[in-house]
């Protein structure tokens, strides 16, 4: 089972490795996904009938994400997942699912892209709280202004668009 490259039903993020995109509406090509709970998964360690496992082998496995569409609904997205060991399955999943993502296969745009709304984000903050106290901006910006601009965590990324959403 460890050669398939299984994750145990419980297994919870790594936040030095791995970030947690609250909806499938933000999964993009190429990412390095995991489904996020531990309801979808399977427990790995039982015995398994052979429905149970071929569902395990695509939810207990991180896979890279191809080929994604969206229905004309919304509401469910198909991808290819291709995974380790270079098998691919067809996953159908309602857009409401959480996924993890691995780090390092968050496509640069998405990351860049980010981080110019997070500082406007921020900036925005700023400006509508001068409204109250208005010689606040022009001292400046707030240790707190100055950390969040700094931050270039993903998951300060994905806050963002899934406040856009």
């Amino acid at each position: 089972m460890e050669k398939l490259g299984f994750v145990p039903q419980t297994y919870t993020m790594d936040p030095e490795t791995e970030d947690l995109l609250p909806s499938g509406e933000m999964l993009r090509e190429g990412m390095v996904v995991l489904i996020e709970s531990w309801q979808w998964r399977y427990d790995i360690d039982r015995e398994l009938t052979d429905r149970s496992f071929n569902l395990a082998l695509q939810r207990n496995r991180w896979c890279t994400v191809t080929q994604i569409k969206r229905n004309e609904l919304g509401n469910h997205f198909k991808f290819v997942g291709v995974y380790e060991d270079g098998t691919k399955r067809v996953r159908e999943i309602p857009t409401g699912v959480a996924w993890l993502v691995k780090l390092d296969s968050i496509p640069p745009h998405i990351t860049e892209s980010g981080k110019y709304e997070a500082v406007f984000a921020i900036l925005a903050d700023v400006w509508n709280r001068s409204k109250n106290q208005p010689d606040m901006f022009v001292g400046g910006l707030t240790r707190k202004d100055t950390a969040l601009i700094l931050d270039s965590e993903t998951s300060r990324i994905f806050r963002i668009f899934d406040q856009e959403a």
